[in-house]
């Protein structure tokens, strides 16, 4: 595609395809119905893991996975500094991060970031005033501020608009009322019907989601609690948990955090944390003379990765499949062996879609935990998470959609969300 002179890109936070095609069947989303049939719709898009706000940005704005630049979730651990940073909190931290790199903003001439937390390159930004209202359970203010700041920002002219709705996020994680999230929804498309009519017709419009949710139906199970019953002692580690799904543990080395502890420093951990079925899958780095491979263990099973010259190897080496990708009549379409562009193909339809080269990417970025697990279906690891989360690999918190009003590709039946830019013309 040509890059287009105007773009507008919604970016709706925790919305899988899978609940929004729901809506838009339903005849809950008119407006975006009428897009879906005269522009163009992808509902098969991969988010990046760990599949959480921020991080998740970064492939749609800059084209790249976030691992590859060692970001690894909206807390940060410094492991030489012993300390966490939060992103998401903290917005200068992604500027300092993303430093020096191209983006969507820097793209264009005149654009503008709305309450946007990746916003490196725009020529201006405008803080979400209404922020938090959504995490006290109150909806409307902070969509609405985006909504009307959108509206002001293209009358005044801005060729690249890029507007944080994280309403549908803040709601889902508060409330267990998902209607909340279906009248979010319906307010944007409402908003769509009076606000798309009077675009240009050179302005490309995008809609799209950083990462899917799934509703919770327990207790959060505490890390702590699983970690003092593995024999650990709260001095020994440090955790952070994203999206109340995914968590990082960092084990202390000789006396501090700055060492990366091999698969033998694990020592029983990994079979400790199995027992728990709460817990889906365990990641963690193995050392090898060909360089290091990552581990993926499961109640089911034990598997390995390794990434040779951008092929991927992929091996169960005990037990069944951990990702399910050789059982069942479709294993015979799997090979064991891919190049990086064939892993999502090979995986797109499976409940772990582009799971084994995720994980490889995320295990070796050097700020990634010395353990990783994520919770099996509705499991959450975090009190203020504990209506819905994401963070992990599953399909309905990984898998989301990318809805224009103007035909973007024909030829393609999955992306990742890194491959928007290119969508749009833009950073190859």
């Amino acid at each position: 595609m040509k890059k287009p002179s105007r773009v507008i890109v919604l970016l709706v936070d925790g919305v899988s395809s899978l609940t929004l095609e729901q809506l838009l069947d339903n005849g809950v989303l008119p407006n975006m119905a009428a897009l879906r049939k005269r522009g163009s719709y992808h509902g098969n898009v991969v988010a990046s893991f760990p599949t959480v706000s921020g991080p998740a940005h970064v492939p749609l704005l800059m084209g790249v996975m976030p691992s590859t630049i060692d970001l690894i979730g909206h807390n940060q651990f410094l492991r030489t500094e012993g300390r966490l940073e939060n992103y998401l909190l903290h917005y200068r931290l992604f500027d300092r991060k993303l430093k020096g790199r191209r983006s969507l903003y820097s793209e264009y001439d005149n654009s503008v970031s709305v309450g946007e937390p990746v916003r490196v390159g725009a020529h201006a930004y405008r803080k979400n005033i209404f922020s938090l209202a959504d995490w006290a359970k109150v909806r409307g203010p902070a969509n609405g501020y985006v909504m009307r700041t959108i509206e002001h920002e293209y009358r005044a002219g801005r060729d690249c608009i890029v507007g944080w709705l994280h309403e549908t996020d803040g709601l889902a994680h508060r409330s267990s009322r998902q209607r909340n999230v279906r009248d979010s929804l319906a307010s944007l498309d409402r908003w769509l019907g009076r606000f798309v009519p009077g675009l240009d017709e050179g302005t490309t419009l995008i809609v799209t989601s950083d990462h899917g949710m799934e509703w919770t139906t327990q207790k959060p199970l505490l890390v702590p609690k699983i970690m003092k019953a593995a024999g650990y002692q709260k001095d020994q580690y440090v955790y952070y948990t994203d999206g109340g799904a995914f968590c990082q543990i960092y084990l202390k080395k000789d006396g501090s955090y700055a060492q990366r502890q091999s698969e033998q420093d694990l020592e029983l951990l990994p079979s400790a944390l199995v027992q728990y079925p709460e817990i889906d899958l365990i990641l963690y780095r193995r050392q090898t003379n060909d360089g290091d491979i990552g581990v993926i263990l499961s109640s089911r099973g034990r598997a390995t990765v390794k990434k040779i010259h951008n092929t991927y190897y992929y091996r169960v080496e005990q037990g069944r499949d951990p990702l399910g990708y050789l059982t069942g009549p479709s294993s015979g379409m799997f090979s064991t062996e891919l190049h990086q562009d064939q892993c999502l193909l090979a995986t797109a339809d499976s409940d772990y879609p582009d799971g084994h080269y995720q994980v490889f990417e995320l295990l070796m970025a050097p700020s990634s935990g010395d353990l990783i697990f994520t919770g099996a279906r509705g499991v959450s690891f975090n009190i203020l998470t504990s209506h819905a989360v994401h963070g992990g690999l599953h399909r309905s918190q990984s898998v989301t959609f990318i809805l224009s009003n103007k035909q973007l590709t024909t030829d393609e039946s999955c992306l990742r969300t890194r491959d928007l830019p290119r969508l749009l013309g833009v950073l190859d």
